[in-house]
């Protein structure tokens, strides 16, 4: 099965620390689950996943 990828970016400071830190500044992230209106990714280059709404994220956006 091919692997989806979804690209973010942060809204809010802690998302700009966790995306600078920790995602390493990449903006790709592999699409774990696709729930109703939640996102489940694990960004590339990590070994650890969070949890997105679809809509009105408080600290993450699309990057269509």
């Amino acid at each position: 099965m091919k692997k989806k990828f979804i690209y973010i970016k942060p809204k809010t400071e802690d998302a700009e620390e966790f995306f600078n830190t920790k995602m390493l500044g990449l903006q790709s992230c592999e699409l774990i689950k696709d729930q109703e209106q939640q996102y489940l990714l694990k960004p590339i280059k990590t070994n650890f996943v969070f949890w997105m709404n679809k809509s009105n994220d408080m600290n993450w956006v699309l990057d269509k």
